[in-house]
């Protein structure tokens, strides 16, 4: 499904369409905060597992255990995670109309340590689920780069044009305004370089 078609004025046969990535993946970011999702198990317990495709950090056990002992009441697990942890940021996600899991990221001591990020780093982020948030929501996109093409048929001498796909790349994450339309446009001036 095509979200957006965007076209650069000094490449007339060229076009871009921003499209639906329907295959995508979770974002991979190795210095990406860790996640943990929780979900409702039998019996009203709750399961807690880190999202492992997101990062190669493991979190301590201890971490888990707790977000599966506390479950929804965040501010209990938060409470926990600041003191035995040093987590400075707890960020949560979910339920809503796109999961009915709980995700909940955070930044312990040692992950900051293990990475290099400092406490101001992280206090200035706008959005610690980034990405991640936008994979949830289905804010995926691929760009299919397309020249027009004029078709003749051999027999009827009479002539079509259309478009013809001459690159794409797929696993964008986001807002359609921002990056992704951005790389459209270069996609678009390197097709046509």
């Amino acid at each position: 499904m095509t979200v957006e078609t965007i076209t650069v004025d000094a490449f007339p046969a060229l076009r871009a369409r921003i499209v639906q990535d329907e295959n995508w993946e979770p974002p991979y970011d190795d210095g990406g905060v860790p996640i943990i999702r929780l979900d409702r198990a039998r019996w009203g317990d709750w399961n807690a597992e880190q999202v492992t495709d997101v990062t190669s950090y493991t979190l301590p056990a201890g971490i888990v255990e707790a977000a599966a002992r506390w479950g929804g009441d965040v501010d209990t697990f938060t409470r926990y995670a600041r003191i035995f942890h040093g987590v400075s940021r707890v960020e949560t996600y979910g339920p809503n109309n796109y999961t009915d899991n709980i995700y909940v990221a955070l930044d312990p001591a040692d992950w900051r340590e293990t990475v290099g990020a400092s406490l101001e780093a992280i206090a200035a982020q706008d959005d610690l689920l980034g990405e991640f948030r936008a994979y949830l929501q289905g804010e995926t996109y691929g760009i299919v780069v397309e020249a027009r093409e004029t078709w003749r048929n051999v027999d009827t001498d009479e002539e079509r044009e259309d478009w013809g796909e001459v690159d794409a790349c797929y696993g964008f994450y986001g807002d359609v305004d921002g990056y992704v339309t951005d790389r459209a446009r270069e996609m678009i001036a390197e097709a046509g370089a």
